[in-house]
């Protein structure tokens, strides 16, 4: 994988990471990300590449370092079309952000359920996930 890639990385069986996945597949339209699972064995490596804890209970945006919280989540979506203004949300402090996002984490699963597979992409999807 270059060295420069843009790949992010989601609970597989969250409906919340999945639903994320789906959005950005949507708006990449230069396919500058890829994708993979958490749970995946090239997940499991890069998370031990990059030194985040398989315990970390969030996406994990690699760009030549790894980001995981609300810092993830900005830096994704901000680089998508017509979401620049995301960046914004810079200005909240780090405690506040990463405060929100985990609340969400701890309870994606009972607030909007848990699937037993992981995404399955689309035939053209497939080229943009690792592993």
């Amino acid at each position: 994988m270059p060295v420069n890639s843009k790949i992010v990385l989601i609970d597989g069986h969250c409906v919340v990471c999945n639903g994320f996945a789906k959005f950005i597949l949507k708006r990449d339209k230069k396919n500058i990300f890829k994708l993979g699972t958490l749970q995946s064995p090239e997940g499991q490596e890069l998370q031990m590449k990059n030194k985040v804890d398989n315990e970390t209970d969030s996406i994990i945006y690699i760009e030549g370092e790894a980001f995981i919280h609300s810092n993830a989540a900005l830096k994704i979506i901000s680089q998508l079309p017509f979401y620049g203004w995301v960046k914004l949300f810079f200005v909240f402090p780090k405690f506040i952000r990463d405060g929100v996002y985990k609340l969400i984490a701890r309870n994606r699963y009972n607030w909007f359920g848990r699937k037993e597979e992981c995404l399955i992409p689309t035939k053209e999807e497939r080229e943009r996930f690792i592993g």
